[in-house]
């Protein structure tokens, strides 16, 4: 005879399957949606993000796509180096790139063919609503970073 001992609610809960989760933010209009597998759910919009370290050691940047998915305004910037500086004046040997980016909006970067920006130290992106692009506020600006590197 088969018998089978009583799992714990506790064992239930650690079981991990993967699944995809959508995230999705409303620009002018439209619909930005991304797909990430996990095996588990983030929690607090897992996609919306205000930096991405995207390679902590040199690497030549391709293309960059931000979507802000906030009612708030400011920069998006990239910064030449391993971690995400503070809040507060940066320095502007190590700002590479940077765009103004608008509530709701998405923003391109894009290298010519083949050249790129190269990163000596690593890459680093982030929104800042501060009023300059040399300067980093973290406030409320959120969205969706996608880098292309080489």
């Amino acid at each position: 005879m088969l018998g089978f001992a009583p799992v714990a609610a506790a064992a239930l809960t650690s079981i991990k399957t993967p699944a995809i989760y959508a995230q999705a933010c409303n620009v002018s209009g439209h619909t930005a949606l991304t797909f990430s597998l996990a095996l588990t759910p983030a929690t607090n919009d897992p996609n919306w993000i205000n930096a991405l370290i995207a390679r902590s050691s040199n690497a030549t940047v391709l293309d960059v796509e931000a979507t802000n998915c906030t009612g708030d305004q400011g920069y998006l910037i990239g910064y030449n180096a391993t971690s995400i500086p503070p809040d507060g004046a940066l320095t502007s040997g190590l700002v590479l790139d940077y765009v103004p980016v608008a509530a709701h909006s998405t923003v391109r970067i894009n290298d010519m063919p083949g050249l790129g920006t190269n990163y000596s130290n690593g890459v680093v992106f982030f929104f800042s609503e501060a009023g300059a692009p040399f300067m980093k506020s973290t406030g409320l600006i959120a969205g969706l970073i996608k880098v292309r590197l080489q």
